[in-house]
């Protein structure tokens, strides 16, 4: 597949941009979404993501 010859962004990268064009699988997005902002230590410095890592 042509996804696979992309290694520079992460497979979560390629999860979120498919179900963006699934709209009936938002709960699905929700999930995948969530954990993928929790990972990332910037987001987490601006003060409203460590209350969502507790």
């Amino acid at each position: 597949m042509v996804l696979l010859k992309e290694p520079d962004y992460p497979p979560t990268f390629f999860l979120r941009r498919w179900l963006q064009h699934l709209p009936e699988i938002s709960p699905l997005q929700l999930m995948i979404s969530e954990p993928t902002r929790k990972q990332r230590p910037q987001t987490s410095k601006t003060g409203y993501q460590p209350a969502l890592k507790a």
